[in-house]
């Protein structure tokens, strides 16, 4: 798996054991078995690396011993807190929707030959993640906040990618149709389902306690995912305008 604060973020919520840095500045934390409701995840552990900058971290490997739990079977799913929710409540729409939107991502980097864009929609991928493991660990009043949550800082990251990214594009005389290239056409694709996630994101919003960054990066995320499939259409200028009126 790519570098993440995932590993990190299990270690405090399962009690793991760590082993002290070496020579090298690597450490490793080992997370014990954890239990959920069918689900066994074991032999987890986490390196990072200390230095002069921040730490990395690398999840190495997670054994999943069991796929199917029958849990869900009476149509109700449970939360990461362990609380249970029918599987049509606006959370579990919310998270799902993310998931959806991830998968729709991964099918458009198969045809992304750039390879800054390729590991930029890989980086896209692990965060949607954090905003899945974000969304379906409800903020309850009291309790002590769970370590993964979408931050600011990944907000301001996609920002930054928007500009530098625009930055290379022909100006925009008119809205351009989902087309051109492959890799274009996906992204597109992509983008819409990124805007039907956020509108899910908005309305649990509206509903639910919420850590505001996680609709903040679902926004900017369908944004960039515009200004992609812009920039693999040769920069602009293999965008198919919209003509209006062209057919009346």
């Amino acid at each position: 798996m790519e570098q993440t604060l995932f590993g990190r973020a299990l270690c405090k919520m399962a009690g793991a054991t760590s082993r002290l840095p070496d020579s090298s500045g690597q450490a490793r934390v080992w997370v014990p078995n954890i239990y959920a409701r069918g689900w066994k995840i074991s032999n987890l552990h986490a390196d990072y690396v200390m230095g002069n900058g921040p730490a990395s971290y690398t999840v190495h490997t997670m054994k999943l011993d069991k796929i199917y739990t029958r849990t869900g079977d009476e149509g109700k799913t449970s939360l990461g807190d362990g609380s249970r929710l029918p599987k049509f409540h606006l959370r579990v729409t919310a998270y799902g929707s993310i998931d959806e939107a991830n998968s729709v991502i991964g099918l458009a980097n198969l045809h992304v030959r750039n390879p800054k864009v390729f590991q930029l929609l890989r980086h896209i991928q692990n965060d949607l993640f954090d905003v899945g493991a974000d969304l379906c660990r409800p903020e309850r009043p009291g309790a002590e906040k769970p370590p993964l949550r979408i931050t600011e800082e990944q907000v301001t990251w996609l920002e930054n990618q928007i500009d530098h990214f625009n930055a290379e594009l022909e100006p925009l005389s008119s809205f351009v149709l989902p087309g051109g290239s492959p890799a274009s056409a996906h992204l597109h694709h992509a983008r819409t389902v990124t805007r039907r996630a956020e509108r899910d994101v908005a309305r649990l919003f509206a509903e639910e306690p919420l850590n505001s960054a996680v609709l903040c990066y679902v926004n900017r995320l369908s944004d960039l995912l515009f200004v992609l499939a812009r920039f693999l259409n040769d920069k602009g200028k293999e965008d198919v305008r919209w003509q209006p009126g062209l057919h009346r």
